[in-house]
């Protein structure tokens, strides 16, 4: 009986064990060789077509899909690779991927929408929109949960199996229940007195939107922004929920392939929830810089650099939803607007150059890590479209 007890609870132990340390346990298992030859979407000849040949043949990406507006209009697309590795599917023009944080330039659209329409006052405490969210001893407004500057935390470990929040497998049906998985962690500071990169906040700014726009989240999304764009692919990423155009997402290591693990990303819609092609994002972000979908002024406050309660800017930078620089480029210094994002088995690079009218999106489907070259390409494509054109 002791011999039975003592195996029952070893047995139990390394189930546990497997279930809340899952990610970690099969990483080294499940790998397979990338395949030899690739599958190619034709494109016209040009230096950006080129370039994004050339880092796919470094074989470091299952496919590589990229597109560029300027004043609103798709200008040049190019795809390279395959959606489904085992399937030898071609990715397409279509292909939707995980945009990651990308999703947070999606976000910020939804709200300078409802800024514009006089819906939401990014300076009133958010308590004015939502009574849900437990009070914190300091009032906390939508600009300060825009720019990452009202002490929300980030994805952390949790009381869940995986236990990293990041990894979420569970489904959330509204923006509320996935606002309670953080809702009663302390403040990391007082709001408007630091800077901490917090997915949770937007998603809290979600919630936030949901109140002003009368309607859920998602519902806001299509009708105030997919839809008038014509993003047709840009939806929420919804394991539940067939699409042909979406890619399958992989981790790449040493010339081999893996599923990414499941994850379910109705934790945080608004903060690194959605699926889009390229082409999707270089027309929102057209929409920002070629149109007056976004009111002038509107838009400058959103790319305005947020300051503290002392005056000073924020330490990255960071405006509202968007990140906001300059590069110099032959002593020439040029202004850029951008959001990169990194999911599950795929990645997102956009950047918009506004004084050009230009909005570039590359996307891969395969989880891409800091300081990775893939992070740069859409600033890369974009200097190669304004070399071409001769731009001053």
């Amino acid at each position: 009986m002791r011999k039975f007890f003592w195996a029952a609870l070893g047995a139990t132990l390394c189930l546990a064990a497997y279930v809340l340390f899952r990610p970690l346990i099969v990483w080294p298992f499940g790998w397979n060789a990338l395949p030899e030859r690739a599958a190619t979407v034709p494109a016209e000849s040009s230096p950006a077509t080129a370039f994004l040949n050339e880092q796919y043949a470094t074989g470091r990406y299952p496919s590589l899909s990229a597109a560029v507006s300027i004043d609103g209009k798709i200008v040049w697309s190019h795809t390279q690779g395959y959606a489904d590795l085992k399937a030898l599917t071609p990715a397409t023009p279509q292909s939707q991927y995980r945009i990651g944080s990308s999703s947070k330039a999606v976000n910020a659209t939804l709200a300078a929408i409802l800024v514009a329409q006089n819906k939401l006052d990014l300076d009133k405490p958010i308590t004015s929109y939502i009574g849900y969210f437990p009070d914190k001893g300091h009032p906390i407004t939508t600009r300060q949960l825009l720019s990452h500057t009202a002490g929300i935390r980030h994805y952390g470990m949790c009381f869940c199996a995986p236990i990293w929040d990041y990894e979420n497998t569970r489904h959330f049906d509204t923006v509320r229940d996935a606002v309670g998985t953080f809702s009663n962690s302390d403040l990391l500071f007082e709001p408007g007195t630091g800077f901490s990169y917090s997915s949770y906040g937007t998603v809290l700014a979600s919630g936030v939107m949901e109140g002003a726009g009368g309607d859920t989240y998602l519902n806001l999304v299509q009708n105030h922004v997919a839809a008038p764009l014509g993003l047709a692919g840009l939806k929420p990423d919804d394991r539940t929920i067939a699409d042909d155009h979406r890619a399958r997402f992989y981790e790449v290591e040493n010339g081999n392939y893996r599923d990414a693990l499941p994850t379910d990303d109705s934790i945080k819609w608004a903060g690194g929830g959605f699926v889009a092609s390229p082409q999707d994002l270089a027309k929102l972000g057209g929409a920002w810089i070629g149109s007056d979908f976004i009111p002038p002024n509107v838009r400058d406050t959103f790319w305005a650099p947020q300051t503290l309660n002392d005056g000073t800017v924020n330490p990255q930078n960071y405006a509202l939803g968007w990140r906001v620089g300059e590069i110099e480029v032959d002593g020439k210094i040029i202004r850029v607007v951008h959001h990169n994002g990194t999911a599950k088995g795929s990645s997102s690079s956009f950047m918009l150059f506004p004084d050009y009218g230009m909005a570039v999106s590359v996307m891969t489907n395969r989880g891409i890590q800091g300081g990775e070259p893939f992070q740069d390409f859409a600033k890369q494509i974009g200097l190669l479209m304004l070399k071409a054109d001769g731009a001053d």
